[in-house]
């Protein structure tokens, strides 16, 4: 069933410019969460940042929704700000590690070489300026999804980490109407250009797949690592051995862990393992859901993106195996899930 977006009221104004704003996630793939709930709190950062641009005289387009899995909700903003005329694109994050009582601070994401990067500049300054806390900077990157397919320069904002108590504190003390001013200063004051130079991609995630379900799962180990496992819907070794064999191969491919794809998680392939967390996005996310996926655990999407959906599955069966509880999947929990 393909989900609708719900209108959104779009306040008309004779300006030439016009923005285009999203809170990440939806309610069903909510985002981090510890002290603060990211979910909630993007979406009030948003409705904040949009009534700041409006009262300055600007036209914004609000690209928020509420699809099911996070692969559907990325898709839809992207195809909103593209079709919205929008010269710029403003996401809206809070941020996740591990928790602290300290702080971390604020930092903004843009796409590699686009002509967003001296606003992210400033808009990494501006809220952290805002928050009192440490400034992270901007960060670059190809495979963040709503930088990759957007059609104009476009930022990804992390406003500060919600399981990191000063950042929490701090941002509860200022409130969102700091954050909303200091990011449209930003906007306001920066010049950058008309163009990411991407050409925006219809999404890579079919909707199959962001069901979730163990045949898909099989069928993905099946056309990607020339692995042959009947396609039944059933949980059992050779389902295991196809997961393992794409984890190996894909160890080998990225990190050059020069593993024998052999399907057998053993200790080489253990000592290989990298720690996979929040944010994370690829095909060891995927193997990683898959395998959650085949034992029952919903991950909010079989796309290989590491967001609340795949954290809370992968909190869950931690604490189900008595494993450390801390949302990352590292050489523990993968080794319990694939040996």
């Amino acid at each position: 069933m393909i989900y609708p977006l719900k209108p959104m009221r779009l306040k008309v104004l004779t300006m030439t410019k016009i923005y285009c704003c999203a809170g990440g996630h939806s309610a069903k793939a909510p985002g981090a969460s510890h002290f603060i709930d990211e979910y909630t709190e993007d979406r009030r950062v948003v409705a904040a940042l949009i009534t700041e641009l409006e009262n300055r005289g600007y036209s914004v387009v609000n690209a928020s929704n509420e699809q099911p899995t996070q692969s559907r909700e990325l898709a839809a903003e992207v195809n909103s700000a593209n079709s919205s005329g929008a010269e710029l694109f403003c996401a809206i994050h809070f941020n996740a590690a591990s928790v602290t009582n300290g702080v971390r601070g604020s930092e903004c994401w843009y796409y590699t070489g686009s002509a967003a990067k001296d606003l992210a500049v400033k808009v990494a300054q501006n809220v952290s300026s805002a928050l009192g806390l440490p400034c992270r900077g901007a960060k670059a990157s190809t495979s963040l999804y709503v930088l990759r397919h957007t059609s104009m320069p476009a930022i990804l904002v992390e406003v500060c980490f919600v399981d990191a108590k000063g950042d929490v504190n701090a941002y509860q003390n200022k409130g969102v109407n700091a954050v909303a001013a200091a990011i449209a200063d930003a906007i306001a004051g920066t010049s950058y250009g008309i163009t990411n130079n991407v050409t925006p991609a219809a999404p890579s995630v079919s909707v199959a797949y962001a069901n979730g379900n163990i045949a898909e799962v099989q069928r993905w180990c099946n056309s990607n690592y020339n692995y042959s496992q009947e396609v039944d819907g059933i949980n059992g070794p050779n389902t295991k051995k196809g997961l393992v064999i794409a984890y190996q191969s894909e160890l080998n491919k990225q990190f050059g862990a020069r593993l024998s794809v052999d399907g057998i998680f053993g200790s080489k392939t253990k000592a290989a393992t990298v720690n996979v967390r929040y944010g994370a996005q690829g095909k060891i996310t995927r193997v990683l859901q898959g395998a959650l996926i085949c034992l029952g655990y919903s991950t909010n999407g079989f796309d290989g993106l590491f967001y609340g959906g795949t954290q809370g599955a992968v909190k869950a069966y931690q604490r189900a195996k008595g494993l450390s509880v801390d949302g990352i999947a590292g050489k523990n929990t993968f080794a319990s899930l694939l040996s």
